[in-house]
C-alpha cells in the first residue's frame, strides 16, 4: 500500500466514527503532500505507512485534553469548554490573546515559552492548544507531552520519551517515521511544565529542548514553565507571560462554574471593582478564585493576609461540610482526626518541598506519606491516608498515575508552617535549604508575616551577626569586594529603563554558594524594606549608588579586570584587582552603607530583645510577690 493510499484508508475509517474524525481529516490532508516525499526518500516500494496509528493517538489525547478536575467538582471531571476562560498574555509590553498566540506560533515556527505562576492555568491552556490545533486544522500533528511523566534516570532523552508517548497509542508507528516527521515539520510539539520535571533530569531536559528547536526548526514548539531567570537566556525563544485574571475574567469564570446559584450570586455581588483590586492576588486564576468562593461561602469574609487565606482554604477542604448548604460530609477514612491530618500534611509538604518534589507517582506518594507518618510519630493505614489526602480532603489531586497538589502554593505555605512549628532545626538551616529557589522569597515573607518576632530573632539576627563577624576588621571603603561578595558574585550597571543614556546599579549571583549569598541578599532587602513596618524608631536604610552616564561606563569598561559588557552596560566580578573600578562605580558607598545598616539592625534588635526579656522577668517577679 502506498503512502497516499494509506492516508485514504485512514480517512475512510475515521469518517464514520465521530465529529472529531472530520477535524483529524484536516491534519491527515497534510500527508497527501508529505507522504510521497517520505516514501520516495527511504521506502520507494511503499511499505512504510506514515500515518499508521497516529489518528488513534490524536483521538486518545483529544479526549484526555477535553476534561479536567476542578476544586468545586472534585469527584468527577468537567468539560474544559464548560469552565474555560480564555487567558491573555504579555509579550514584552504587548498584550496578546490565546488565539493570536497559537496562530503566531504555528505560522512563524518560533519556539514559544509560556510562563506563569503556580495554578495560573498553563497546563489547561496547553490542553486547549492541543484541541484547538485539531479543531482549527493547523496542518500539524499536535503532540501533547507532560514532562512530569519522565523518569528521573539521567540517561533519559526527551525525544525518546515523546516518541514512546505516541507509540503507546499508535501501534505500528516507528521511530523512523517520527524522525522523518520532525525533519519535515509535521509535528506541533506542546511540552508541559518544565518546572515539574524530575529535578534530577531537569538540566538535561533543558538541553534537549534547546537541541530540538535547533535541529528541527520546522516543528512549532510550545513549552510551559514557571518564570525563571535561567529561561530568559534561551536564544530564539519568545516568552509569553500568562496574565492574571482581570475582574471580567474572574466574573466570567465564577459564572461558569457549577455551584449553588444563590451563594454564587452573593459572592459576585461582593466582587466589586474595589474588592477585586484589594484581593486581586487571591482572584488571579481559576483555582484561587474557586478557593476564594469556597472561603467566602464558609466564613462570610475574605482574609487579607496570604497565610490566613491558605489556612482558611485548608479548613474548608478538611472540614465536614454542612449538608444544609448542599454539600455532603466526607469522612476521614484513615481514622486520624483533623489536627493529626493537618500535622501529617505539614510534614509531607516539608519533606517533598525540601527535595524539590512537586508531583508524585503512586509509589513516590506512598513513600513520602510513610516518611511523614514516621516523622510525626503517627500510625495509620498508608492507603487510607492517601485516600484522605486525595478524596476526603482533596488537597492532592490524581491524574492517571500521577498526583499533585491542588495548588502548589499549599506546599510552600505548609513548609512555612513547618519552619515555625518544628524547633529541632534552626530557622537559618531551614531557609538555607530553599534559598536558591524561585519561590523562596514568598515563602520567607510568609514566615515573617506569621511570626515576625521568631523570624527576626532566629533568622535576621543570626545572619546579620554572621555577616558582621565575617567583615570585622575589613574597611568597606578600601575593600568593598570583601563585603559585597557575601551577597553576590559581581556588581555592575545596566541601562536605566526610563532614562536614556544613564545606567543603574545592580548585584548578580552566578556561581559559588548561591543559597548562602541569596539568603544574605534576602535579609539585606528585608531590612531595607520591612523593618520600619515593625519598629517605628528603626531608621537604617541602605544607600544605593547614583546613576552613571555613558562616559563613566566606557571608562570603567576599559579599566576593570575581567569585566563583561552587558546590554551596553558593565558587569564587574568582585575581586581585589577591581577595587579601583569598584570605587569608581561607587560600590564602596554601597558596602559602607550595608555595614552601617547591619550594625544598626543588630544593635536595635538586641536592645529590643533585652527590653522584652526584662519586661517578662519583671512581670514574673510581680506575679511572685502578689502570691
Amino acid at each position: 500500500m502506498s503512502g497516499i493510499e494509506s492516508v485514504a484508508v485512514a480517512k475512510a475509517g475515521l469518517a464514520a466514527s465521530s465529529a472529531l474524525s472530520a477535524r483529524i481529516n484536516k491534519i491527515l490532508d497534510l500527508l497527501l503532500e508529505k507522504a510521497p516525499a517520505f516514501v520516495s526518500e527511504k521506502f520507494k516500494n511503499g511499505q512504510m505507512i506514515i500515518n499508521k496509528g497516529l489518528p488513534t493517538y490524536l483521538e486518545a489525547n483529544y479526549a484526555k485534553c477535553e476534561t479536567l478536575r476542578t476544586l468545586l467538582r472534585r469527584d468527577a471531571p468537567v468539560l474544559l469548554d464548560d469552565v474555560y476562560v480564555e487567558p491573555k498574555f504579555s509579550i514584552e509590553s504587548d498584550e496578546v490573546t490565546s488565539d493570536d498566540l497559537l496562530r503566531r506560533n504555528s505560522l512563524d515556527g518560533c519556539p514559544l515559552l509560556v510562563t506563569g505562576t503556580a495554578g495560573s492555568g498553563k497546563s489547561v491552556f496547553l490542553k486547549w492548544c492541543f484541541r484547538q490545533s485539531i479543531v482549527k486544522g493547523h496542518t500539524y500533528y499536535p503532540v501533547f507531552f507532560e514532562l512530569r511523566s519522565m523518569g528521573n534516570d539521567a540517561s533519559s532523552n526527551l525525544l525518546d520519551s515523546i516518541y514512546q508517548s505516541i507509540s503507546d497509542y499508535a501501534e505500528g508507528f516507528t521511530k523512523a517515521q517520527f524522525n522523518f516527521g520532525l525533519r519535515k515539520g509535521l509535528f506541533y510539539l506542546m511540552i508541559d511544565a518544565l518546572d515539574e520535571a524530575p529535578i534530577e533530569v531537569r538540566e538535561s531536559i533543558e538541553k534537549d529542548i534547546i537541541e530540538i528547536t535547533r535541529k528541527y526548526p520546522k516543528c512549532p514548539l510550545i513549552l510551559t514553565s514557571r518564570p525563571s531567570n535561567d529561561l530568559k537566556s534561551w536564544e530564539g525563544f519568545t516568552e509569553a507571560h500568562l496574565l492574571p485574571f482581570d475582574r471580567t475574567g474572574c466574573i466570567d469564570y465564577i459564572r461558569k462554574i457549577d455551584f449553588d446559584e444563590s451563594r454564587k450570586s452573593d459572592f459576585l455581588t461582593a466582587l466589586t471593582a474595589d474588592f477585586f483590586v484589594k484581593h486581586s492576588e487571591f482572584l488571579s486564576n481559576a483555582l484561587l478564585a474557586a478557593m476564594m468562593l469556597l472561603t467566602f461561602d464558609e466564613f462570610g469574609e475574605i482574609p487579607e493576609r496570604r497565610h490566613i487565606f491558605y489556612q482558611k482554604c485548608f479548613d474548608v477542604l478538611i472540614r465536614e461540610h454542612d449538608q444544609s448548604k448542599g454539600r455532603y460530609r466526607r469522612k476521614l477514612v484513615s481514622g486520624l482526626d483533623h489536627s493529626q491530618v493537618e500535622t501529617l500534611f505539614q510534614s509531607f509538604c516539608a519533606l517533598s518541598y525540601l527535595e524539590g518534589k512537586y508531583n508524585f507517582t503512586s509509589k513516590t506518594l506512598i513513600e513520602y506519606l510513610e516518611d511523614a507518618l514516621e516523622f510525626c510519630g503517627l500510625q495509620a493505614d498508608i492507603d487510607a491516608v492517601a485516600e484522605d489526602f486525595c478524596n476526603s480532603v482533596s488537597i492532592i489531586q490524581q491524574d492517571g498515575d500521577h498526583y499533585e497538589f491542588v495548588h502548589r502554593s499549599f506546599q510552600e505555605y505548609f513548609y512555612a508552617k513547618f519552619c515555625l512549628s518544628d524547633r529541632s532545626y534552626t530557622l537559618v538551616d531551614k531557609a538555607l535549604e530553599v534559598a536558591s529557589r524561585i519561590d523562596s522569597k514568598g515563602m520567607l515573607d510568609m514566615i515573617a508575616d506569621m511570626n515576625s518576632s521568631y523570624f527576626h530573632t532566629e533568622l535576621i539576627m543570626p545572619i546579620v551577626d554572621a555577616i558582621l563577624k565575617k567583615t570585622s576588621g575589613t574597611s568597606p571603603t578600601d575593600k568593598p569586594d570583601m563585603v559585597l561578595k557575601l551577597f553576590c558574585d559581581s556588581v555592575g550597571y545596566s541601562p536605566a529603563d526610563e532614562v536614556p543614556g544613564l545606567y543603574t546599579f545592580f548585584l548578580s549571583t552566578s556561581a559559588g554558594n548561591v543559597a548562602y549569598k541569596q539568603l544574605n541578599s534576602y535579609v539585606l532587602f528585608y531590612i531595607n524594606n520591612n523593618l520600619h513596618k515593625h519598629y517605628q524608631e528603626f531608621k537604617a536604610q541602605i544607600e544605593w549608588p547614583d546613576l552613571l552616564n555613558n562616559d563613566e561606563i566606557r571608562e570603567m569598561t576599559s579599566t576593570a579586570s575581567h569585566s563583561e559588557r552587558r546590554d551596553s552596560g558593565i558587569d564587574v566580578p568582585l575581586s581585589h584587582r577591581n577595587r579601583a573600578t569598584l570605587s569608581k562605580m561607587k560600590a564602596d558607598i554601597l558596602a559602607e552603607s550595608i555595614i552601617s545598616s547591619l550594625e544598626i539592625t543588630s544593635q536595635y534588635m538586641k536592645e529590643d530583645l533585652k527590653k522584652k526579656a526584662n519586661s517578662l522577668s519583671n512581670r514574673m517577679r510581680s506575679r511572685g510577690k502578689s502570691r
